[in-house]
């Protein structure tokens, strides 16, 4: 994340990164952490602020000491009944207790997050696949409240942003503009926090999607991230001299080329030195003629010098030093990216907190000790764009997409389930828009879409269903579907998805369509709708008001 790095020298120094996400590390490495002298005094007091208390790391022979943190989730234990494939699999950690604080205001993935002081400042995002988030929300560490929501600007990019501060300033550098998989913007603004002021900044050279970002040596620095296409990695380094939120130039300097281009990655500066962790090479990309700029996964579609190329996630760790050579540095323990604003530094160690492995979550943090990484750790889940902070000896995080669960480390998926084709009209000429019946079909089709942005078709339900648009719930990862229709008809079941199976659990005191649902405390309820003529009817009847719960218990 943009945290400030910190002024002058500091004793034998560790970078600890914490991992959760779709994939989660933390590493530890031995440094002298030190920042230029023409952003010292800025860095230094931010620094200090930020790093209060000490993150309690438990030894891998004291599983029960556990660090203090706070975060939204709860404490999962793996499940011992699935098997992952070594490319999946969780490494082994000690448990960490983890507490759940107030919620984000709205859900992010792909958003920014920048520390100073005790406020995390949390930026833009996708709310879902459709839609963006183009504003700020601020959480107070002190307080454990959300507030000081404001806007940013009209032309700035709502994802995939490079961002770093200087512990007043935020600078906000390139990222796509819009929702699916649009296009990118070349724009770059400076934000004042103590102002909540926004000035325009020179644009990028050309647009990238969720660059690697740092100040360094008095010079706001963008390296690798995606192209124009999102696809194709990009291994430009452009480099600007800036001083308290202003541009010193008009335009940006070329620097040495990253050796691996690609976006998704954690930067950070320490003692002098840039370093560039994880990333991945390939994204989702438009699908050709969209008008929406649907997002379409792509796994063959880069092609360099005649060769193929997929999207690989990487473990890849490089050092720019103060002579301008990029140098290779250990791995991670597995390839890891959605990693940039996921880590924080606590006692000169970076800890970085999420992330994922060819688009599968893991649960781990880990520690780089003396340029050798080790797993320091367990998060609540799996959670990959996780936005990371540390406030007085607490670990946060927020925001995010998490796993299905314990047992499964693959990104929640989206069902779409019965419905119907066609539906009652207006009579042609009614001055009140009578209804008048058409033709009409209720189908089964149950569709869920993937990470993959794909659309896969499962096992019908036991019978045509619509109606159903707000009779469900979830309950122990099982969908319980409350009533609906039959060609008009309304049924009297609830329907449990288990393991991709539908099965009828038990029947409703009379059959009902449009019923609302609802589950608390073990208890199913549902309301309104209109019911059946009687037992031995089903043809619909009467409009209904009335609530009415079952004592429900289904096994995991």
């Amino acid at each position: 994340m943009g945290r400030p790095s910190g002024s002058g020298k500091y004793g034998s120094a560790k970078i600890v990164i914490i991992c959760v996400g779709l994939l989660g590390f933390a590493l530890v490495a031995d440094f002298l952490w030190a920042s230029s002298a023409s952003f010292a005094s800025g860095w230094a007091s931010a620094r200090d602020d930020i790093s209060q208390g000490t993150l309690i790391v438990p030894k891998k022979d004291e599983p029960k000491e556990r660090p203090q943190a706070a975060v939204a989730g709860n404490d999962e234990d793996s499940a011992p009944g699935r098997v992952l494939s070594a490319t999946f699999a969780d490494l082994p950690a000690p448990e960490l207790k983890w507490e759940k604080m107030a919620a984000a205001p709205v859900p992010r993935l792909d958003g920014a997050a920048i520390q100073i002081k005790n406020l995390l400042y949390v930026f833009a995002g996708y709310g879902t696949i459709d839609t963006v988030h183009s504003h700020v929300d601020i959480y107070n560490f002190t307080d454990n409240t959300w507030g000081g929501r404001f806007d940013m600007p009209k032309e700035m990019a709502h994802s995939h942003l490079g961002m770093v501060t200087d512990g007043r300033y935020i600078y906000v550098v390139t990222g796509q503009y819009g929702p699916q998989c649009r296009g990118p913007t070349a724009r770059t603004f400076v934000l004042d926090t103590e102002t909540k002021h926004w000035r325009d900044m020179p644009p990028l050279p050309v647009p990238r999607y969720a660059p690697a970002t740092q100040l360094w040596k008095g010079r706001l620095h963008v390296m690798g991230g995606s192209k124009e296409n999102r696809h194709t990695p990009g291994l430009e380094h452009w480099s600007l001299a800036v001083k308290d939120g202003k541009a010193l130039e008009k335009d940006w300097r070329t620097e040495i080329p990253i050796p691996r281009g690609g976006p998704h990655r954690a930067s950070i500066v320490v003692e002098d030195q840039l370093y560039v962790i994880g990333g991945q090479e390939g994204d989702y990309m438009a699908k050709p003629g969209s008008p929406i700029f649907k997002c379409s996964r792509r796994n063959e579609i880069l092609y360099d010098g005649g060769e193929e190329k997929r999207m690989v996630v990487f473990s890849d760790v490089y050092m720019l030093d103060d002579q301008r050579e990029w140098k290779e540095l250990p791995s991670l323990p597995k390839p890891n990216s959605h990693i940039e604003f996921a880590w924080v530094v606590v006692n000169n160690s970076i800890v970085i907190v999420g992330g994922t492995t060819e688009k599968h979550p893991v649960t781990k943090r880990m520690v780089l000790n003396g340029e050798k990484w080790s797993v320091i750790g367990k998060l609540p889940y799996r959670v990959k764009t996780a936005l990371a902070g540390f406030w007085n000896g607490w670990l946060y995080f927020t925001s995010g997409q998490r796993d299905k669960g314990p047992d499964d480390p693959a990104p929640k998926k989206l069902y779409v389930i019965g419905g119907q084709e066609g539906d009652y009209m207006a009579k042609p000429g009614s001055p009140i828009f009578k209804c008048s019946r058409r033709n009409e079909v209720v189908f089964s089709d149950v569709y869920m879409l993937d990470d993959q942005r794909e659309w896969k078709e499962l096992p019908s339900l036991p019978k045509p269903n619509s109606h159903i648009e707000f009779a469900w719930v979830v309950v122990n990862n099982s969908i319980v579907i409350v009533g609906g229709t039959t060609e008009k008809h309304p049924v009297t079941k609830r329907m449990v998805l288990n393991g991709e199976k539908w099965s009828v659990i038990g029947k409703l005191p009379y059959r009902v369509k449009t019923a609302l649902a609802g589950f608390w405390n073990g208890w199913l309820y549902f309301t309104s709708g209109q019911r059946d003529k009687g037992p031995d009817d089903p043809a619909p009847k009467k409009v209904l008001g009335e609530m009415w719960r079952t004592k429900l218990k289904l096994n995991s």
